[in-house]
């Protein structure tokens, strides 16, 4: 076999969904975002009248992923084929919530925004996507995680956020 081939490899989906009696807790494709979205003075200043909330944003074909969950990391892969994640997220010391559309965190990334929303500077998230916040213990957004409800499942975001709230509570 081919080395690369993900079969051979520990740490393909594959491998770990036979490691794992073949089904892991949580697996779906999702857009990922390290960190907070930045903020400049003028922004910070104003925040707490709500008159210039100018969110920065990506588009989720641009941030799109595919994670699986092992214990208390998420193993993230450029695709569901990948024979190795790009990188693992450990989150047995973060916090995950479900965010609000509309109320969206200060400094959560607005994704794919929905055209002609209403007044300026108030992009929002496309309807179609779900947005999970993995905070620290200090509050400060650590990861966010969306879902395309038009390639998961209705309610993927709540699965999720119990799926790391009960390995977080297993861990301790």
């Amino acid at each position: 076999r081919n080395k690369n081939d993900g079969k051979n490899n520990k740490l393909s989906l594959e491998a770990l969904r036979s490691d794992h009696g073949g089904k892991l807790p949580f697996e779906a494709p999702a857009g990922i975002i390290v960190g907070p979205a930045d903020k400049n003075s003028f922004q910070k200043l104003v925040k707490p009248f709500r008159i210039f909330n100018e969110r920065a944003f990506v588009s989720y074909g641009e941030i799109r992923r595919y994670i699986a969950m092992v214990d208390t990391n998420l193993f993230v892969y450029a695709e569901k084929s990948d024979p190795t994640p790009l990188y693992t997220i450990p989150f047995s010391d973060l916090i995950a919530s479900k965010e609000d559309p509309n109320r969206p965190d200060f400094y959560s990334h607005t994704v794919s925004p929905e055209a002609n929303v209403g007044l300026p500077f108030s992009n929002k998230t496309k309807g179609c996507l779900d947005t999970v916040l993995l905070r620290d213990s200090s509050m400060k957004i650590v990861y966010q995680i969306v879902f395309d409800r038009l390639e998961t499942e209705e309610g993927i975001a709540d699965i999720f956020v119990s799926a790391v709230g009960s390995k977080r509570e297993r861990k301790r």
